[in-house]
């Protein structure tokens, strides 16, 4: 997998203007890897139809010159994504406003599926329900691409709250202004906000409907030391090129290694 960091850079200028070179907005060290990931399947597969599930304000979507349905349940999210197609790409993406466990399309209509940080945030069993929905929209030979953030251990963690992923000493400065800080750099989060962190294992189960074949999954993981004084100190997805320049220190690691996040793809 090629980084492409000058094309995800440039692609997030022409979304959010200049000020995106000085803040992330939405394209962080993670970002970074996933999008060259699912950019590069997509580019080998050339796909006639592509489904992105959970798109909030990705740039997922805007990336491919092939056509990519939008699907999220947020309206706002909805409207921004055909704001930045008319204006990015010259067309408009379909929308649709659906929950990812219950996807309504009929059965073997994708090329492509990719769902992007985004099934991590569903509680209960819904990550569950939403890959063997995914596959079900699945043609014959297609492949889907799941990101999910890895646990670092061999249990999967869940947590909730607005301050999940901010380092511990920032709560007290932070709190008071993580709301305005969000809406100003288009984060999908709120109080309620979910996110459960994979071990390899569930990430697996959970994740890879038993139906699909071919399925992969590859942990990726910033080296060390780094990755320990990174998390202590830095929030996640803040400084644009802090965040390009440790996405290119996030590496490929082993069955048995921490992983920062998993890659996982499958196909019918």
């Amino acid at each position: 997998m090629r980084l492409l960091v000058g094309e995800l850079t440039a692609c997030n200028v022409r979304v959010n203007g200049l000020r995106s070179l000085l803040f992330s907005f939405g394209l962080g060290r993670g970002e970074f890897i996933e999008f060259s990931c699912a950019k590069a399947l997509i580019d080998a597969e050339r796909p006639a139809m592509v489904l992105d599930v959970g798109s909030g304000h990705s740039l997922m979507p805007l990336l491919t010159s092939r056509e990519t349905v939008v699907l999220d349940l947020d309206l706002g999210s909805l409207r921004w994504q055909k704001e930045k197609a008319a204006k990015v790409l010259k067309r408009e993406n379909p929308v649709v406003r659906a929950s990812a466990d219950r996807l309504p399309f009929r059965d073997g209509v994708f090329d492509v599926v990719t769902a992007i940080s985004s099934l991590e945030h569903m509680p209960g069993q819904g990550d569950r329900a939403a890959c063997v929905e995914i596959l079900r929209t699945m043609k014959c030979g297609g492949v889907s691409m799941i990101t999910v953030p890895g646990s670092r251990s061999d249990t999967t963690i869940e947590e909730e709250g607005i301050m999940v992923g901010v380092p511990h000493f920032a709560h007290v400065f932070l709190r008071p202004i993580m709301k305005p800080l969000f809406r100003m750099f288009q984060v999908d989060r709120a109080d309620t906000f979910h996110e459960r962190r994979y071990s390899r294992r569930e990430g697996r189960t959970r994740l890879v409907p038993p139906e699909s074949r071919e399925a992969r999954i590859r942990g990726y993981a910033m080296t060390e030391p780094l990755r320990a004084l990174v998390s202590r100190v830095y929030p996640y997805s803040f400084i644009t090129v802090a965040d390009a320049f440790l996405a290119t220190r996030i590496r490929l690691v082993g069955d048995g290694d921490p992983t920062g996040f998993l890659v996982i793809s499958f196909r019918k």
